[in-house]
């Protein structure tokens, strides 16, 4: 169930290319209440809408964060933008191994309640893909990253 939760999560959250953006006024109270008094420093905030959940995206010491909450406030998910080389040993190993000719993109540490897990970019030419890896460095999901099409 746990690597599930995890799974999901980063499924909603690799679709963020296809968010709604819009003015904060859009955002119910509770929702903007929750987020400033579990991130009173929040900075650049930006809202859009991920099907009925609303991401919140915005900078906190000095890092970027985005955190998704359902209709009535409860948040759903935290991700954080960390460094490449505070992956775990076990997700750079894996890789190191499997994805030697791709170049890490990027990173993210996924937190849905007290689950955590890992996110990892990687891409070469014309192939994506994020990589969802469990809180044990154990890869969970290969997910396509599909670039958007020049209508969207």
């Amino acid at each position: 169930m746990k690597n599930f939760i995890v799974f999901s999560i980063a499924l909603i959250i690799s679709s963020s290319a296809y968010a709604q953006f819009f003015n904060s006024s859009h955002v119910p109270e509770g929702i903007k209440e929750n987020l400033k008094k579990e991130f009173p420093h929040a900075k650049k905030l930006e809202w859009s809408k991920q099907g009925e959940a609303f991401q919140a995206e915005f900078q906190s010491d000095h890092k970027r964060i985005y955190v998704l909450y359902s209709t009535d406030g409860s948040e759903i998910a935290e991700i954080i933008e960390i460094h490449k080389a505070d992956l775990p040993h076990n997700i750079r190993r894996t890789l190191r191994k499997d994805y030697k000719t791709f170049g890490l993109i990027g990173a993210n540490i996924i937190k849905t309640g007290n689950e955590k897990g890992f996110e990892a970019e990687v891409a070469k030419a014309n192939e994506a893909y994020n990589l969802i890896f469990n809180d044990r460095g154990w890869l969970l999901a290969v997910e396509p990253v599909v670039p958007p099409t020049e209508e969207e």
